[in-house]
């Protein structure tokens, strides 16, 4: 019993030593922001699942000054570096989903500066030699200028249709889509169709991840990479496929029942 109550007091000293950690991080933040120039105005948004902490330009409006994104869920920085008239400047720092630094791009020199372990493990990818795609080595998969957490939030919130559970479908939906070496979301495709609702659902998210890429890179220049996304649609206890692991693909699964969706 005393063992039981020594864990639990540890426990929660842990955790207010990390929410302590969160909160004055965002304080260093704010305080550095409003001693700033009187034309620039803190400000603080707080999302669903983060919060983020920069400053304006109050002549233009624009972003100037700090920025950092921090998990509302965690004490984790989600990324954090800075804007000069609207523009990202400097270096930029992004984490992975685990709150790890994931890599480090000077938007100045416009070169990543570190690299995860994580990343320089994939040495292969899904990308486009001649005309046709090919699972080959790179020297660098593609990398998403925000915090990885983006990624899955942005397909996670692709909605099933209310005909999914009303008629009982279930099934797979695969789309695929490709980061062009310019860095931009292009040729946003359904490979295999579950309802054509759905289908438009996850072409508009898809679309939203339409905010910065860095292309993968083969032998030293960018080209062209594909993602694949399978989606699993499931009734409640209906048993999850097993997927194969790849770095080019997103694999969500949504259950539902006949009265409420979970995801």
């Amino acid at each position: 019993m005393f063992l039981l109550f020594i864990c639990h007091f540890i426990q929660k000293k842990l955790l207010i030593h990390l929410y302590m950690k969160k909160i004055l991080l965002s304080l260093c933040v704010m305080c550095c922001l409003t001693t700033s120039a009187q034309e620039i105005k803190a400000k603080k948004i707080t999302n669903r699942d983060y919060t983020e902490y920069f400053a304006i330009n109050k002549k233009t409006s624009q972003n100037h000054g700090p920025y950092l994104r921090l998990n509302n869920a965690t004490p984790d920085t989600l990324m954090k570096g800075a804007y000069e008239n609207g523009e990202r400047a400097g270096e930029w720092s992004f984490y992975d989903k685990r709150g790890k630094l994931y890599f480090k791009y000077d938007y100045g020199n416009k070169a990543v500066t570190y690299l995860s372990d994580t990343i320089k493990a994939v040495d292969k990818f899904y990308i486009k030699t001649d005309s046709v795609f090919e699972y080959t080595t790179v020297d660098r998969p593609p990398l998403y200028l925000n915090n990885e957490v983006d990624i899955f939030r942005t397909l996670s919130n692709i909605r099933l249709p209310i005909a999914i559970h009303e008629k009982n479908i279930k099934g797979k939906s695969v789309a695929t889509f490709e980061i062009d070496p310019q860095g931009n979301v292009k040729n946003i495709q359904i490979e295999q169709s579950l309802h054509l609702e759905l289908d438009k659902y996850i072409v508009e998210n898809i679309g939203k991840l339409d905010t910065g890429w860095l292309p993968a890179i083969k032998g030293g220049t960018p080209v062209t990479a594909r993602y694949i996304l399978i989606i699993n649609v499931l009734p409640v206890g209906d048993k999850m496929p097993k997927e194969q692991k790849l770095p080019f693909m997103f694999t969500l699964t949504m259950n539902y029942s006949s009265m409420t969706f979970r995801r």
